[in-house]
């Protein structure tokens, strides 16, 4: 094991722990990146400067000749909208996995009581499809991976005037956009099941 402290742009600290491992030794970071990287673009995202909505190149030059290149005009959804699928993002990580659906109502009073949500007074089937979506990516992710993989449906509600949740539902998240941020941050892995 090595062990490097820096402070600011400045080593203060360099130690070496085992047989072949020096301070100089790399090693492989390989997937410890993925949290500290989304932990980095949240924080972006609660400055105002990241839109997760944005395509990669909207923030990163590619390489002229690559085949990543082309710009996108507008963000891309998940591919199988068509088919009554509409998950706007699936987060994997140490919390757990998520489908985030996003809805916008700007100045909109929002309600929910257990399985129900009314947007105005107009009853909505956000945490229907929510639950559906949610059990659909745990089919899916465990024929991928060949092991139970429980992913768990969350409404992010967008620009609401009024969020008043009398009642959760049990196994749909529904949080606000401006909460996203420090619940996946806080929160603990979801309760692992067989997926249905």
């Amino acid at each position: 094991m090595a062990v490097g402290i820096v402070e600011g742009d400045r080593v203060v600290h360099l130690a070496s722990f085992g047989h072949g491992i020096s301070p100089a030794t790399p090693l492989v970071l390989a997937s410890v990146s993925k949290p500290l990287t989304a932990t980095a673009v949240l924080q972006l995202v609660d400055e105002g400067r990241v839109d997760l909505d944005s395509p990669v190149v909207a923030y990163v030059a590619l390489p002229p000749n690559s085949s990543n290149a082309t710009p996108l005009a507008r963000p891309t959804r998940h591919p199988r909208r068509r088919q009554g699928i509409d998950i706007d993002h699936l987060v994997i990580g140490p919390g757990g996995v998520y489908t985030i659906n996003a809805k916008h109502h700007p100045g909109a009073n929002m309600w929910v009581g257990g399985d129900t949500l009314l947007i105005n007074g107009q009853a909505q089937s956000y945490i229907r499809n929510s639950r559906h979506e949610a059990n659909r990516a745990s089919r899916l992710l465990t024929a991928a991976s060949g092991f139970p993989v429980f992913a768990a449906g969350a409404v992010v509600l967008v620009a609401a005037q009024q969020i008043t949740i009398k009642k959760p539902p049990p196994d749909v998240r529904i949080i606000g956009r401006k909460e996203l941020t420090r619940w996946l941050r806080r929160h603990s892995a979801p309760t692992v099941g067989t997926p249905r």
